[in-house]
């Protein structure tokens, strides 16, 4: 089936078109059956046919990834990584693992690795540094600060806010106070002002200040309070935390991976599968429109 795959990628090439549309002239044979004979322009058509471009889009778009990280170091902090990856999927699945990766086509946990896992940290770190190099417009537009978030009922919040000031660790506190179902445990972490969903006096405090501890944030109409320690506001003083949320940000993603495809030359000469990987992240393309 992987072979099948790569003949279909061998046909759609990708390379510069005006009109996006293929001009296939493999003419060889590729197989006969009851007298009729099979070349490969057929094969490209009747894939097309049944497919509609979208495994074929899937299957470029995997097949240039693999062309923009061929370079790339795989470091040993990856490799690390690697095998958080595997060890949490192992845990997911548990016994049935193997053969859960071999139905989607690895033999082996090592061809897991080197096909799939390996290829993506190592295009995530191409993003990265897509977004690194316009990091300051992030930090303008998206607005980061590391801080300290705690809910926790109530009736303890102006207790936990005292010892807080009185000098114990804002962790500890938040330890022994934290809503079990709350995101919001205390821990010190990275928030997004444009993404982060929070209540409005929570936004507003961090908006309107710097480093500090704020007072019990409440309303009458919300049923938890809210007590929120401002660590910095200068995201280059927390570059990479900074950057570990805009990587969790799709959108942000998607937006750097495309910069990411077109600083390489991207384009597409079938106008069905061009319009496929179109639909599925229009700005793969965005700057070749005219062409």
């Amino acid at each position: 089936m992987k072979k099948l795959i790569l003949s279909l990628t061998a046909l759609l090439v990708l390379a510069g078109c005006k009109d996006a549309s293929a001009d296939i002239s493999f003419n060889e044979t590729l197989f006969s059956v009851e007298g009729t004979v099979i070349k490969q322009k057929d094969l490209y058509e009747v894939m097309k046919q049944y497919d509609a471009g979208v495994m074929a889009s899937a299957v470029i778009i995997d097949t240039a990834k693999e062309e923009l990280v061929k370079d790339v170091e795989l470091t040993d902090d990856m490799k690390e990584k690697a095998k958080e990856e595997v060890s949490f999927i192992k845990d997911l699945l548990g016994d049935g693992y193997l053969e859960a990766i071999q139905e989607i086509g690895f033999e082996t946990e090592e061809d897991y690795l080197e096909e799939m896992i390996y290829p993506n940290l190592l295009h995530t770190e191409l993003i990265k540094d897509e977004v690194l190099e316009d990091i300051e417009t992030l930090n303008e537009e998206y607005a980061p600060r590391l801080v300290r978030i705690l809910e926790l009922k109530k009736d303890a919040a102006d207790a936990a806010l005292q010892e807080i000031k009185d000098g114990k660790e804002f962790d500890e506190v938040a330890e022994k106070n934290a809503l079990i179902e709350s995101a919001f445990n205390g821990d010190k972490q990275v928030h997004l002002l444009k993404t982060t969903q929070l209540p409005e006096n929570v936004s507003e405090f961090l908006k309107t200040n710097s480093a500090t501890l704020s007072d019990v944030l409440t309303t009458d109409e919300m049923e938890t309070s809210f007590i929120v320690q401002i660590i910095d506001v200068d995201a280059s003083r927390f570059e990479e935390e900074a950057l570990e949320a805009y990587l969790s940000v799709e959108a942000i993603v998607n937006k750097y991976d495309a910069a990411l495809y077109r600083k390489n030359n991207f384009k597409v000469y079938d106008r069905d599968i061009y319009d496929s990987i179109f639909e599925l992240n229009p700005a793969y393309f965005e700057e070749n429109t005219g062409e």
